[in-house]
């Protein structure tokens, strides 16, 4: 009676284990895929789209390392700031930059921010246009 007692509780804890695995996901070590977009523009390079496999605490700048040789150095105030994407670099005369966005949010740190499961990370390198709001005209 007691091995019976015994293999239930095993194969309802099994149970238990197995069924909550899709939401300790997340906080499990191990590999998840993202979505990584690089486009290089007027550098005239090809284009590259590709799903990966990467580790938690991921950055955005480490993804795009997996399939591009980087440089880091200082861009615009850190070290850190991503300096070069094979071999592209920004370009302040010609207003060129590196823009980055994840899930299309540019509020995000290529070297802080951690991607999460499905995230679209993307790089372009493109000319920065400052919006100009126009001021309305004042009627008399």
């Amino acid at each position: 009676m007691k091995q019976k007692g015994a293999l239930f509780a095993i194969v309802f804890f099994a149970g238990l284990v197995i069924g909550a695995l899709p939401f300790l996901g997340p906080l499990m070590p191990g590999k998840f895929p993202i979505r990584i977009q690089v486009d290089f523009g007027p550098a005239g390079k090809p284009a590259l789209m590709r799903t990966l496999e990467v580790d938690r605490m991921t950055t955005s700048k480490e993804a795009v390392s997996l399939v591009f040789p980087v440089m880091s150095g200082k861009v615009c105030s850190s070290l850190h700031d991503l300096l070069e994407i094979n071999g592209v670099r920004p370009d302040a005369a010609k207003n060129y930059w590196w823009i980055l966005t994840v899930n299309g949010s540019r509020r995000v740190s290529p070297y802080r921010t951690h991607l999460k499961r499905g995230d679209l990370v993307e790089w372009r390198y493109l000319k920065e246009i400052e919006e100009k709001k126009a001021k309305p005209e004042m009627k008399s």
